[in-house]
C-alpha cells in the first residue's frame, strides 16, 4: 500500500509505503486458535478412544511450525519505509515500529534505479542511487504499487 503523495509543483513531500496484509494480527491469531483446536481435536479424539498417543507429538509440532511460520510472516508485515524529499534531501526512513534505519540523500544528485527481477516471475526492484551507492525502496510491495512509487518518483526527482 502506498499512502501520502508529493507535491506536483514542488516535488515535496512523503510516501508511506506499507506492504499489504489481508488480515491483522488479530484475524491471524483466531485463525490459529480454530485451526490448532481442528488439527487437535482428531488426534485428541483418537488418542483417548483408541490409545494413539503418538499422533498427538506429530500434531502438535504441525502447530507449532504453523504458529512459527505466522507470527514471522507478519512481523516482516509490519515493515513500513517513509520517503520524504523536501527541497534539498531525499529521506528514506525504514522500520517496523520507528525508524531503524534512516538515509539521507542529496536531492539534485540522487537518481531513481529500476532494474528487473532475476527471472520473468520476479518483480522489479527500485534503488536510489547517490555516489554509488544504492538504497532498495519498496521490496515489500506489489507490482502496482511500485508502479506508483516508480511514477511518483520519477515525476519529483
Amino acid at each position: 500500500m502506498v499512502d501520502g503523495q508529493l507535491d506536483r509543483h514542488t516535488g515535496t513531500g512523503s510516501l508511506l509505503l506499507v506492504p499489504n496484509r489481508s488480515w491483522s494480527w488479530d484475524r491471524n491469531r483466531r485463525f490459529l486458535v480454530l485451526t490448532s483446536a481442528l488439527v487437535m481435536g482428531l488426534p485428541g479424539t483418537l488418542a483417548l478412544m483408541f490409545g494413539w498417543w503418538p499422533m498427538l507429538p506429530v500434531a502438535g509440532l504441525e502447530l507449532a511450525v504453523l504458529w512459527w511460520v505466522t507470527y514471522r510472516l507478519m512481523l516482516r508485515l509490519q515493515f513500513r519505509e517513509v520517503v520524504s524529499l523536501t527541497d534539498t534531501e531525499v529521506i528514506v526512513q525504514a522500520g517496523r515500529r520507528g525508524p531503524e534505519q534512516e538515509v539521507h540523500l542529496p536531492r539534485v544528485w540522487t537518481r531513481l534505479v529500476v532494474r528487473p527481477g532475476p527471472s520473468h516471475w520476479y518483480l522489479k526492484r527500485l534503488y536510489l542511487r547517490y555516489a554509488g551507492r544504492e538504497t532498495e525502496l519498496a521490496r515489500y510491495l506489489n507490482a502496482e504499487d511500485k508502479d506508483r512509487v516508480e511514477r511518483e518518483l520519477r515525476r519529483a526527482l
